[in-house]
């Protein structure tokens, strides 16, 4: 499976689970689009393109190519500079890691954190 579509099956996985009805999440949908239509050039350079399909502010592909063939991986909940030198070090080892998935926000979606605390 490649490193895009597991994460695209992370937020239809969640989607399906999500307290809000179906139409709820739409409109919110709707409605980044319609901000992001209004925006100008500068502004759409900056703006996080996942978020006019992606309804979690927090859950985003942080780092790597979405079409990379994924193998193996290292779950975590609160992954770290730790646990990436423990994947490093254990790819080094001949273990089949191709990627580090964690349950809380990393990197550009750590900022978004605070939006999407209602819904857990």
């Amino acid at each position: 499976m490649k490193l895009g579509e597991i994460y695209r099956f992370a937020v239809q996985l969640a989607k399906e689970n999500d307290p809000r009805t179906g139409e709820e999440m739409e409109d919110e949908l709707r409605r980044t689009e319609e901000r992001y239509r209004k925006m100008d050039e500068e502004e759409r350079g900056r703006f996080d393109l996942d978020s006019l399909w992606n309804p979690y502010p927090d859950s985003r592909l942080v780092h790597g190519d979405p079409e990379t063939e994924i193998e193996g991986v290292l779950w975590g909940i609160d992954i770290s500079t730790g646990e990436m030198v423990l994947a490093d070090r254990l790819r080094e080892k001949g273990r089949l890691i191709d990627a580090v998935i964690g349950h809380h926000p990393f990197g550009r979606a750590r900022p978004a954190f605070g939006e999407a605390l209602h819904l857990h």
